[in-house]
């Protein structure tokens, strides 16, 4: 957080190849099929830019069922306000340093299962003191083919935002509010399902219109001082820094902006886009505030503090991981085709057999829905599972 007052200072998913080992789910992934067993499917095709790997041709079926799944929308709105240039405790990264790369982190990791876009406040083209609303750096789009995460790769989307992440860097104040304002207009028209989240060191700024006593004033919550003519002035329960009538320029826009934020994140989820609020470290003196904003936005933890605190890198990166795995993986698969014979389908985690098992692998919840339970469930939404196949053609495997 960086007050405006001091900014001139301060899944039917072809799976690709990759060297990456992956832990194995099962004992006995890959089944013995004789050579007259079954017939072997022939695929023709690849994700662009991904060779189909030898073992994915040599799976036994004859013919693919494709997952009717339709990719949520992960969306980040990320704060480059000028405190987000800190350094964070016993890391070499700044506050931003971190973020971004949690960010590409999980993208790698969820992108090719999900469309992906991404947001940063204040806007990099406006003045370093500046309240502007953010700006997109990345709009909606689909994430790299899973060829690319599996071998511990960015693609050329992934990468294309991480070189536009690291031009940028932390400046300008705290506009959060004005910025999802923004979003309301356009993240409610994406086709299908969306999920925003926010990643911010403390509370939104700029509101022209919000006066505020001293404890709802960044500098005073922060413990800023300043000079002035008569010698220095600290920000305390004595001096409301937030004061309109101070002659410091910016001196008004600096109150907490949590009423319009906390209204906007209502807007959101109406609109069916669900918010889920990242603390990183800095924002302590504001739990309250992104407390309220989780509860807005629909994705409030149990407890005191309803958002997701982190407080360092690490935690950041598990944090935005979980969350990302969270939202992306289904462990109900619904098929575009019923197949004619349930007794002659089988399921592949990266070209390895799921063993048909109503516990820890895998069954029917109907003719056309496959539920994965158990170990199966969990190693899908560990995050390294990176293509999911159906065939039918061949007896299914049966632990």
């Amino acid at each position: 957080m960086r007050p405006a007052l001091w900014l001139g200072t301060g899944l039917a998913v072809l799976a690709c190849s990759g060297d990456r080992e992956r832990p194995q789910l099962l004992e006995d992934p890959k089944p013995e099929v004789e050579e007259d067993a079954g017939p072997r499917l022939d695929l023709p095709q690849a994700e662009a830019g991904c060779p189909v790997p030898e073992e994915v041709a040599q799976l036994c079926g004859s013919e693919v069922i494709p997952v009717s799944t339709e990719p949520l929308n992960l969306y980040f709105l990320l704060d480059r306000s000028g405190s987000m240039s800190e350094t964070l405790d016993g890391s070499l990264l700044t506050r931003y340093q971190a973020a971004t790369q949690a960010i590409l982190e999980v993208l790698r990791t969820v992108g090719h299962r999900t469309h992906y876009g991404l947001a940063i406040a204040p806007d990099p083209r406006a003045a370093a003191a500046t309240c502007d609303p953010g700006r997109e750096v990345l709009a909606v789009t689909q994430g790299d083919p899973a060829c690319f995460g599996k071998a511990g790769e960015r693609g050329p989307v992934l990468t294309s935002l991480a070189t536009s992440l690291a031009g940028l860097g932390p400046e300008g104040a705290t506009p959060l509010g004005a910025t999802l304002q923004s979003l309301v207009e356009t993240l409610p028209e994406l086709e299908g399902e969306t999920v925003l989240i926010l990643a911010t060191d403390g509370a939104p700024n700029c509101n022209a219109d919000v006066a505020c006593d001293a404890d709802a004033c960044i500098p005073n919550i922060e413990g800023f001082a300043f000079d002035d003519e008569d010698g220095p002035i600290a920000c305390d329960e004595a001096f409301n820094c937030c004061d309109p009538q101070l002659t410091v320029p910016g001196a008004g826009l600096n109150c907490v902006d949590s009423a319009r934020t906390e209204t906007v994140l209502g807007d959101l989820l109406e609109a069916g886009v669900r918010t889920y609020v990242v603390g990183l470290p800095g924002s302590e003196p504001y739990r309250d505030v992104l407390s309220g904003f989780a509860e807005a936005g629909g994705a409030g933890r149990a407890g005191d503090t309803r958002y997701y605190a982190v407080s360092d890198s690490e935690e950041l990166g598990e944090v935005l991981l979980d969350i990302g795995l969270a939202v992306t993986t289904d462990c109900e698969l619904p098929l575009e085709l019923v197949p004619p014979d349930r007794d002659l389908v089988n399921v592949y985690f990266d070209a390895n057999a799921v063993p048909f098992d109503e516990e820890n692998g895998w069954r029917w919840l109907d003719d056309g829905t496959i539920s994965l339970e158990g170990e199966a469930c969990d190693e899908l939404e560990s995050g390294n599972v990176f293509g999911v196949e159906v065939l039918a053609g061949c007896p299914s495997v049966v632990r």
